[in-house]
């Protein structure tokens, strides 16, 4: 299934209704992503759901996961680490 926008990734959520608002927001804010702090930054699902999987396996409740820790989890469950 091809997304109507050529710049939208399967990531941003493919619809099949045309969306110009979200379209445009997205083409315009995708570039300036690496330059949010990384709390702020949006986080991947499958590094949320790799955190999510690393607290329900620690010992105690790691309490609330900040943003930036999240970035990169499965890049880490990958390499063998956790958060």
């Amino acid at each position: 299934r091809q997304l109507h926008e050529p710049w939208a990734r399967a990531s941003d959520g493919e619809r099949r209704e045309r969306r110009f608002g979200a379209s445009l927001a997205l083409a315009l804010a995708r570039p300036l992503r690496a330059m949010l702090p990384a709390a702020i930054r949006p986080v991947r699902a499958e590094d949320v759901a790799q955190s999510m999987i690393d607290a329900a396996l620690m010992d105690s409740a790691p309490g609330t996961i900040e943003s930036a820790a999240m970035h990169g989890a499965a890049a880490r469950a990958d390499a063998g680490a956790t958060i």
